[in-house]
Parts: structure tokens; C-alpha cells; sequence
């Protein structure tokens, strides 16, 4: 749905950092032409084919296609396909297809690295001549999910104070606005809680010798009422992957720079805020 979101949006209610997220056509009326099965992962191009061909029947102006496979080239591309999207451009309607959906190489981990650049390349169908390929464009701002740190405001190398995270799903979450504090646990391990007072506060544990689960569900044994997991190498943020007694209290996942920052100071945190930057093009 949201390839359909930003084509033609057209919200009645505001997103959660109180904008209303508009498409590039709100007044469009959207065709959906389905190519995929509930029994298999994968499809084919003669499903391509037949959706592109009744799209045209049916009137339409622009079609998207936001799929394909990577590293494609016109030889690659068939001709069923070719003589389909030819077809379409022939009625005058646009074809318009991803030019990927990988990100970059490296995904999930880190930016690519100078000495490791990233070699994506553009996926299949897109490379078809008479189609449009779309590459992403990135936005003037961005907003994201960060938690304030008291007492970093002025810290340029830590970005004011603003931290962001990654955040797996849980039966309560932080409650927004609300000041809290946190205390150093180490690994997370039973002995790491020794006269460790955690009522009331959040638990700031570093990622490795055991697992998340049972990181967060020795804090909340001992008083926490979050967790804050940080990364015990460079990189970026991950998702952690959490049982169901995890899920009792919140926790969220931050870089190895920003929980030593924590680690090495007494601050305090405010959860649940959303940050809107620049974010050049």
C-alpha cells in the first residue's frame, strides 16, 4: 500500500508527526492489478503481461509496477514484456517501474564504506526501453523516531542530544513526554543486576553473551520499566528479534557511540519524539 500511498495519498486523518502525507495525484483513481498468489513468493512476466494489457483496457493512464528482479538489462528482459509495455506506450499510457528495491549493498548493516562502495545495479523490467525507471528521490526533511537526551542539548557530535533507535513491537510502550532515567547494567546478566536499583527506571544494557529476550527480561525481573539495548559494534541500528515475555515491558535498540554517551554520563531521556531534519537531495 504504500507505493499506492505515494502516488495518489489522499489522507482524511494526520499521520503521526501531525502532517497529512499527501500522493503525487490525490484525485487519482487507483486500479489494482494483482500478479502475485497467496500460494507462491514469486510471479512472471506472462502475469506481467496480462496485468499491463487489461490495465490498458480498462483505461488507464499511468501504470506502476513497483517489482522486478535485480541487475536487469534489455537482453534480459523477454519479449513478451517488451511487446507488452510497447503495446501501452502505443495507447499512450506511461509505464512506470522500479528501478529496485535493495537499498543499497549492505542493507541493515552500515553505509557502504569508501574502500567497499556500493555496486547496485537496476533491476529488471525497468531496463525495458520504452518504460519508465524510477529511482528513488530522497526528501528535502526527514522525520524519524528519536528520544532526547537532557544534558546533550549543546553536543554537535551527538546531534544535539537526539538519539535515534530501532523498536520492537511490545505489550506497553514508552509513555510520551515523560522524563526518565536510566542505569548502567552491563551485559544484562543476572550478576549484572547485583544492588542495582531499577525501580521506576530504564535499564542500559550492551548487546552481546546472551540474547535480547533474556537481556530485557532480567532488567524487568529486577524493576525496569524499559530497556535500552546499544549496539557493542559500529554500525547501524538493528531489529531486535524478541519473545513474547520480552514484549512485557518497552525496549529499543541504539547505536554503540550513543550508549557509551550514556554509559559515561548521568542524563536523563525523554522516549517518543519525533525529529524532522534536513535531509538533502
Amino acid at each position: 500500500m504504500h507505493v499506492t500511498g505515494i502516488a495518489a495519498g489522499n489522507p482524511d486523518k494526520e499521520a503521526p508527526n501531525g502532517e497529512k502525507v499527501y500522493g503525487v495525484a490525490p484525485e487519482a483513481q487507483v486500479m489494482f492489478m494483482r500478479v502475485f498468489s497467496d500460494r507462491q513468493k514469486t510471479t512472471s512476466s506472462a502475469l506481467y503481461v496480462k496485468a499491463i494489457d487489461d490495465a490498458v483496457a480498462l483505461g488507464a493512464d499511468a501504470i506502476n509496477m513497483s517489482l522486478g528482479s535485480s541487475t536487469g538489462s534489455m537482453v534480459d528482459a523477454g519479449s513478451d514484456i517488451v511487446d507488452a509495455i510497447k503495446r501501452a506506450r502505443a495507447k499512450g499510457v506511461s509505464v512506470l517501474i522500479s528501478a529496485g528495491n535493495s537499498n543499497t549493498f549492505g542493507n541493515g548493516y552500515s553505509k557502504p564504506l569508501a574502500e567497499n562502495p556500493d555496486y547496485g545495479l537496476v533491476g529488471n523490467p525497468s531496463t525495458v526501453e520504452d518504460s519508465i525507471s524510477v529511482a528513488s528521490v530522497n526528501n528535502k526533511t526527514l522525520t524519524t523516531a528519536v528520544f532526547e537526551v537532557k544534558g546533550l542539548e549543546g553536543n554537535a557530535g551527538l546531534h544535539n542530544g537526539k538519539f535515534d533507535y530501532n523498536q520492537p513491537e511490545a505489550d506497553k510502550d514508552f509513555e510520551k513526554g515523560k522524563v526518565y532515567e536510566y542505569v548502567e547494567a552491563g551485559l544484562g546478566r543476572e550478576e549484572d543486576f547485583a544492588k542495582l536499583d531499577l525501580t521506576g527506571k530504564l535499564a542500559l544494557i550492551q548487546r552481546g553473551a546472551m540474547n535480547f529476550s533474556e537481556k530485557i527480561k532480567n532488567a524487568r525481573k529486577h524493576g525496569a520499566v524499559g530497556a535500552l539495548i546499544y549496539n557493542n559494534v559500529e554500525g547501524a541500528n538493528i531489529n531486535m528479534a524478541i519473545d513474547d515475555e520480552a514484549k512485557k515491558i518497552p525496549s529499543v535498540f541504539i547505536s554503540k557511540q550513543y550508549g557509551e554517551a550514556l554509559k559515561s554520563g548521568n542524563y536523563k531521556i525523554v522516549l517518543m519524539t519525533r525529529w524532522i531534519i534536513a535531509h538533502p537531495m
